[in-house]
Order: C-alpha cells, then structure tokens, then sequence
C-alpha cells in the first residue's frame, strides 16, 4: 500500500480515498490521458502542497509553454479516487490532466 509523499502525513493511501497521483507517460493525441508507465508519487488531496492549473487538450509544457505533441514523454497529474490494491490507476478522475511537463 502506498503512503502519502507529503513529509506532514507520511499516512497510508487507502483505496476509495481522494487522492493526487503524479505519473510518467507518453501523450497520444487520441487520448486525454497519457500512457501511465510508472507512478512517480501519490498525496492525499488534502495533503497536497503544490498548484495545479488544469488543462484541456491542446496540452501544453508547464515550464516551456510549448505545445505537447503525439509520442512525447511527459509528467503529469491526475486527481481522483484511490484504486483498490490491485489497480494502478486513479478511478472516477474529476480532473485528468493538470501540470504536464515534457522530458
């Protein structure tokens, strides 16, 4: 089970509880979503210390405000519903895509 990033809580993440979940991935412009291949950190919403500016498609780089195209790896947060043990990804995501950052 995963536990909270922030230094303050450091509790764990229970399933079904709200949740901010930064990922890696690759953008495919079919998708609103990137490809979710590794979870970098997880806080509970609550917890959660930074600013988020919500974005819809086109994306666009937090730190180089270009515009994120097919096929590039980026950094990105979701908000959601922590998923049961056996799952990976946030469930019933209210916000998909805030921060996003190419690498």
């Amino acid at each position: 089970m995963a536990e909270c990033a922030s230094f303050n809580c450091r509790r764990p993440i229970q399933p079904g509880q709200r949740i901010v979940q930064v990922a890696r991935g690759y953008f495919y412009e079919d998708h609103i979503t990137p490809t979710l291949e590794f979870i970098e950190c997880k806080w509970h919403e609550r917890c959660f210390e930074g600013q988020l500016e919500f974005q819809s498609l086109p994306y666009t780089c937090h730190t180089c405000n270009r515009r994120i195209t097919h096929g590039q790896f980026v950094t990105y947060v979701t908000i959601g519903t922590a998923p049961d043990e056996n799952r990976f990804t946030v469930s019933r995501t209210s916000k998909t895509a805030c921060t996003m950052e190419v690498f």
